[in-house]
C-alpha cells in the first residue's frame, strides 16, 4: 500500500495528521470535557471518560470492555501500549496522556483511510480527493478529539473489508480483530471467505466455523470467561439502550438524520436534562431530513450502478446492517445518539457516494470531474462543519474547562 504513494501524497497525509494531532491537543488543553469529567453524556452520549479513566486501550475487563467489544484491548495495546508505559513511567500529567492516546488513534484513523482507498483501488489524485473528502466530514473532525473506542474499531473493520474486497480469504486475525473490537462486526465473517456455491458450500460452512470457534478460542485465552457467563442477562441490559419504547417511524427519522451527519454537522445545542447536568446534545428529529434522504438514495443508485464490484456490495450490505441495527433495533435510538455510530457506518456512503461521481466521471469520458467535486465538497463542508465544531468548543470550555 504504501509503495503506491507518491512523495507529494506522503508530504500531504504527514500534514493531515499534525493537523489533527494539534487540534486534539489545543481542545484537550483548554477543556476537560472530552477525557477529563467524572460525568457520562457531557458531549452527546459519549463515555470518553471512561474511556480514559483506567485505559480501556489495554485493560482488558475494564468496564468499557464489556460483551460489546470483548477483546479491545486485545487488538489495541499493541499500537497504544507502548506509548501507554512511556507516559506513564514519565509520569505525565492526565491531559499529556490523553493527548498522546489520541495521537495514536488519529495516526490509525488515517491508515484505515489509506486501507479504504486502497480497497477501492484509486489513482493517486483520486485517493488524495477521497482522503481530503473523508476529513472534511463530520465524524472525523469528531474522533480528531472524541476518545472513543470507534477508531480502533473502525481501523480493524476497514482492514478486514480491504482483504475481503481484494479476496485475501482466510485472514482470520482480522476477522477476530474486527469482532474483538466490535462484536457487530462479526456480520463481516461469512463474507471472509469464497463465495460459497454447491461444491464448495460444505467448507465455506467449515470456514466459518472454525473462525467462530477461534474466535471463542480468543476469549477463553484471554480470560474473558465473565463475557460468556450471564450471557442472557447481559443482552437484556444492553437491550435497554435499545429503540423499544419508540414507534418505527421514529427511530427512522433519527436514521435519516443520522445519514445526513455522516457528513454534516448536526444542529446540537446545551442541556441539562441528561444525568442532571450540563451538557452537549443532539437537538430532537420529529420529521424525516430530506437531506439523509438524498444521500441515502444517491448511495443505492451507486449500489447498484457498481454492483459488479466487491467493495460497492459490501458497503452496500453495510448500509443495509446499518438500517437493522439503527431502525429495527434502534441502537442508540432511546437516547437520541446515534451520530457516535457515524464513524462506523458512514464510511459506506462515502465509498458509494465516490464511486457514483467515479461512474458518472468514466460515462463523460473527462477526467476533472472528481477534482473538481472534491474541491467543492471540501470548501462546502469546511464552510457548514467549522461553525459548528466552534460551538461545542465553546460550550466544552466554558462549562469544563482544563
Amino acid at each position: 500500500m504504501f509503495k503506491k504513494l507518491k512523495r507529494a501524497e506522503a508530504v500531504f497525509y504527514c500534514l493531515l495528521i499534525v493537523c489533527s494531532v494539534i487540534f486534539g491537543a489545543v481542545a484537550f488543553s483548554k477543556t476537560l470535557a472530552f477525557y477529563g469529567v467524572d460525568n457520562c453524556d457531557i458531549i452527546y452520549t459519549s463515555d470518553s471518560h471512561l474511556i480514559e479513566l483506567g485505559n480501556t486501550y489495554i485493560f482488558i475487563q475494564h468496564i468499557e470492555n464489556d460483551l460489546r467489544q470483548p477483546l479491545f484491548a486485545v487488538f489495541s495495546a499493541p499500537f497504544v501500549g507502548i506509548p501507554y508505559l512511556i507516559t506513564t513511567l514519565f509520569g505525565v500529567s492526565e491531559t499529556v496522556q490523553a493527548i498522546i492516546l489520541n495521537s495514536v488513534q488519529l495516526v490509525l484513523l488515517l491508515l484505515a483511510n489509506l486501507i479504504l482507498a486502497d480497497a477501492l483501488d484509486l489513482s493517486p489524485t483520486k485517493r488524495v480527493c477521497f482522503i481530503a473528502i473523508s476529513y472534511c466530514t463530520y465524524p472525523y473532525v469528531l474522533f480528531s478529539f472524541m476518545m472513543e473506542q470507534y477508531i480502533i474499531a473502525f481501523f480493524w473493520l476497514i482492514l478486514c473489508v480491504r482483504l475481503i474486497s481484494k479476496k485475501e480469504f482466510k485472514n482470520d486475525i482480522a476477522v477476530i480483530g474486527s469482532g474483538g473490537t466490535l462484536l457487530t462486526s462479526l456480520a463481516l465473517m461469512p463474507f471472509a471467505y469464497e463465495n460459497p456455491s454447491f461444491r464448495n458450500l460444505k467448507n465455506w460452512f467449515n470456514h466459518i466455523e472454525m473462525s467462530t470457534i477461534k474466535f471463542l478460542f480468543f476469549l477463553l485465552a484471554f480470560g474473558r470467561f465473565d463475557v460468556l457467563a450471564d450471557l442472557s442477562l447481559k443482552l437484556s441490559r444492553l437491550m435497554e439502550f435499545s429503540g423499544r419504547s419508540l414507534t418505527l417511524q421514529d427511530k427512522f427519522f433519527q436514521y435519516t438524520g443520522f445519514v445526513r451527519d455522516c457528513f454534516v454537522a448536526p444542529k446540537a445545542g446545551v442541556t441539562d436534562n441528561v444525568l442532571g447536568c450540563i451538557s452537549w446534545q443532539l437537538n430532537p428529529v420529529n420529521c424525516i431530513n430530506v437531506i439523509g434522504v438524498i444521500i441515502f438514495a444517491l448511495a443505492v443508485i451507486s449500489a447498484i450502478l457498481n454492483r459488479d464490484k466487491i467493495i460497492s456490495r459490501i458497503a452496500a450490505g453495510w448500509i443495509a446492517f446499518s438500517l437493522a441495527i439503527l431502525v429495527i433495533l434502534g441502537w442508540g435510538t432511546k437516547e437520541n445518539g446515534l451520530i457516535l455510530y457515524a464513524l462506523y457506518f458512514g464510511w459506506a456512503f462515502l465509498v458509494l457516494l465516490f464511486q457514483l461521481a467515479e461512474k458518472i466521471e468514466n460515462k463523460l469520458k473527462v477526467k476533472f470531474i472528481i477534482p473538481i467535486v472534491s474541491v467543492g465538497t471540501v470548501v462546502a463542508l469546511i464552510a457548514i462543519n467549522t461553525p459548528e465544531i466552534i460551538k461545542m468548543m465553546n460550550f466544552a470550555i466554558e462549562y469544563y474547562p482544563a
